[in-house]
């Protein structure tokens, strides 16, 4: 008897790729996804992260809902930090150390921008990505929201908001370490 072959059961269903382009966009989720393991060049740490989703405007999908494209960054506004230039380049103005620290993310909720996607060329499938973030241009607007406005933490957990997040960002957070998670499993624990 030949072996079996495999099925697909379960693989991705047809997915409409973001399209690659500068497109007017709104920041509609803005989400802690607290304390996330992530390996850089054989290196593991652990970094507090955020998500922050935007809705395409102008850029509509077979079904009528507006494309989007969230993107992840260490929430960190070091002069260096990825999160601090994407924000830098959205209001056009650099900030002091001072501001930056002082600054609210929640304040960007609900604002256009205009967002950058490329694509890149993964082993199995294409992957979009914001490349960059910037003001819109001087006389030009956006639409108002399609999708609802949702900010979320885990530590300040609003069962609405939660309800409101996509599946995988809900497994996103299932896996965030939590602060009385020592990286160890008690069989470790010697008594």
């Amino acid at each position: 008897m030949p072996f079996p072959k495999a099925n697909n059961a379960g693989a991705s269903r047809e997915f409409e790729q973001t399209p690659a382009g500068n497109h007017v966009g709104r920041l509609y989720q803005l989400i802690d996804l607290g304390r996330q393991r992530r390996s850089w060049q054989g290196e593991e740490k652990i970094q507090h992260q955020i998500l922050l989703a935007f809705e395409l405007c102008h850029e509509l999908m077979a079904d009528g809902r507006p494309f989007s494209i969230s993107a992840t960054f260490t929430l960190s506004m070091h002069p260096k930090a990825t999160l601090r230039r994407m924000i830098e380049g959205w209001r056009g103005a650099s900030f002091s150390d001072e501001d930056a620290a002082e600054f609210d993310l929640e304040t960007l909720l609900g604002r256009a921008c205009m967002v950058q996607v490329t694509h890149r060329q993964g082993q199995a499938k294409v992957y979009a990505n914001v490349q960059s973030i910037a003001a819109l241009p001087k006389g030009m607007t956006a639409p108002e929201a399609a999708n609802p406005l949702v900010v979320y933490s885990p530590e300040s957990h609003d069962q609405t908001q939660y309800d409101r997040l996509p599946a995988w960002v809900k497994r996103r957070l299932d896996e965030r370490v939590r602060e009385d998670d020592q990286g160890f499993d008690d069989d470790e624990i010697p008594f």
